[in-house]
């Protein structure tokens, strides 16, 4: 006979009213702290510099950066995607061109995404995508130079 236990109750998590979460008037999205850590460092285009930094960190998980104010002409710097991070690239704004001044790798295990509605994606420097690690462009991204 096995004997009885007491069941066995986690108390849910708090839902957070949707206050929280704000939206810009520039289009920026404002994410919890503890939102944010959940799934993982997501930046706006007000901090590029940030994104690119938290890439080139070498800290593993999905990190992405949000565009979302039209009509931008964004710098991206040098990047080293490696092994263990997720690093997504996406647009909801419109006539965007996002140039990266700085070379970019894409190691085994490590994937880019590029997505959303950018009219212009392009590299002054040279990238690489090694054997086993991915670069995915969905949506309409229209692709310049070394491409």
């Amino acid at each position: 006979m096995i004997p009885a236990m007491a069941p066995h109750h986690t108390a849910a998590p708090a839902l957070r009213p949707w206050a929280e979460y704000t939206t810009g008037l520039d289009g920026s999205v404002g994410i919890p702290p503890e939102l944010n850590s959940a799934i993982g460092q997501v930046f706006t285009d007000a901090n590029i510099d940030d994104f690119v930094a938290a890439v080139n960190s070498g800290a593993t998980g999905l990190i992405g950066l949000q565009i979302s104010t039209d009509g931008q002409a964004l710098e991206l710097g040098a990047m080293d995607v490696v092994s263990g991070q997720d690093v997504r690239v996406f647009s909801t704004a419109s006539e965007v061109t996002v140039t990266h001044t700085g070379a970019l790798s894409v190691a085994t295990g490590a994937m880019l995404t590029i997505s959303g509605t950018i009219l212009s994606l392009e590299y002054t420097e040279s990238f690489e995508v090694a054997t086993g690690g991915s670069l995915t462009v969905l949506g309409t991204v229209g692709l310049d130079s070394f491409w």
